[in-house]
């Protein structure tokens, strides 16, 4: 072999020997910021890869204890009206402990109803725990009837029933609107004022509730509104015509009414002079024409308080003429709004069962505190006495014999 042949076969192995060498990547320096991806060098005949740099794996939140679902509050359910009979709030103060039925006066004391022989001893709580007021007894004198205000406008409230032998408590209505309470003798009704319902404009109605079942219906529709304070409900000892004594408009007066719902005039009725402003009205039970009456006779009547005198009589509902028992002075002590208070007045009168003697309640004014008191006094106008003091809305009993 010539030596040309020899060094060209040296330098072509030199080259296949290089060709076998790895080479030595050189890469370019990495970019400021998250680190690039890594390269892998692979061979010629494989694609090349890139591949993600690890990264930490975030740790699953822990799951969070599941919480009861939220339940809305349960929609009020409208109280439903109580039944008769039922109540959580007025109760009896105890067994009736003086004795047989007989001649007694029921009153009024600090929203309690109460009973007392007329000398004013024997004194004895019936109820408690509701305010009551405007008691009425039954002819048998051995139930009364009453209205027991609950959180209603104006005094109003419901028609109840209590039984002294035994003693036992019956609701008769559960409106919450009545007011005032008369039973009507020798019969098993109570009669009371209430709103007339869905009329277009407030209006008053007499309504008959029964004795015994506390149905209710209306019998006289009162051409107008009754003011709250007003509405004296007296009935005639026959039971056939019941007085409505109020602030009708802007009157006062006495309106009759037979126990069918007609108007009635008997006699000089209505009244005029001293009796044209009777506030309170009581039918003897010994003459069917003969009424106690509560009258007031004022000086200055246009002034905005008048003065005067606060008068008890007895008249006829034939003449009208007023025999005077016992009188009260009205004086002005005080004024609140368009409130006057006057120093004294009479109020409620009541016959006792022998048509001799009238109970009636007397209302003083002295260091901004009313005191109220029940007195009686003889038919004649003698022997007035007081027999009950912190008292008010008497009423006697139509029977005298015990039974």
């Amino acid at each position: 072999m010539s030596r040309c042949c020899m060094v060209v076969v040296s330098l072509m192995a030199l080259v296949v020997c290089g060709a076998c060498r790895p080479k030595t990547a050189v890469l370019p320096s990495p970019p400021v910021g998250p680190p690039p991806a890594q390269v892998t060098a692979s061979r010629p005949s494989e694609p090349v890869v890139t591949v993600e740099p690890l990264r930490p794996r975030a740790k699953p939140p822990k799951p969070k204890p599941e919480e009861p679902p939220q339940q809305s509050a349960p929609e009020p359910t409208p109280a439903k009206p109580e039944p008769p009979g039922k109540t959580p709030r007025l109760v009896l103060d105890g067994p009736f402990t003086c004795g047989a039925i007989g001649n007694w006066i029921a009153f009024v004391r600090l929203g309690d109803i109460w009973v007392m022989k007329p000398d004013g001893s024997g004194q004895q709580r019936l109820t408690r725990g509701a305010y009551c007021e405007h008691p009425s007894w039954s002819s048998d004198g051995k139930s009364l009837a009453f209205v027991a205000v609950r959180n209603a406008p104006w005094g109003a409230g419901d028609i109840w029933r209590l039984d002294l032998l035994p003693l036992r408590l019956t609701r008769l209505t559960t409106s919450g609107d009545c007011r005032r309470a008369a039973w009507r003798p020798n019969q098993q009704e109570v009669w009371c004022l209430r709103p007339v319902p869905h009329a277009p404009e407030p209006r008053a109605a007499l309504w008959r509730i029964d004795a015994d079942d506390g149905s209710a219906r209306p019998v006289v529709r009162l051409a107008e509104w009754v003011w709250p304070e007003g509405g004296h409900l007296s009935w005639r000892s026959d039971g056939e015509v019941v007085a409505l004594t109020a602030a009708v408009g802007d009157a006062v007066g006495v309106d009759l009414y037979r126990a069918d719902g007609t108007a009635v005039t008997l006699g000089a009725w209505p009244a005029r002079g001293d009796l044209e402003t009777v506030e309170d009205l009581a039918w003897s039970p010994a003459a069917l024409d003969e009424v106690a009456v509560a009258f007031p006779r004022r000086a200055d009547a246009d002034r905005p308080c008048p003065e005067g005198v606060d008068w008890l009589a007895t008249a006829s509902t034939d003449t009208m003429r007023a025999r005077r028992l016992f009188r009260a002075g009205l004086r002005l002590v005080g004024t609140s709004g368009n409130e006057c208070y006057l120093s004294d007045g009479v109020s409620w009168p009541c016959w006792s069962p022998d048509g001799r003697s009238v109970a009636f309640a007397v209302s003083r004014w002295a260091a901004s505190r009313c005191e109220e008191s029940i007195w009686t006094v003889g038919s004649d106008g003698r022997s007035a006495r007081e027999v009950a003091g912190d008292a008010s809305q008497p009423a006697w009993t139509p029977v005298t014999v015990d039974g």
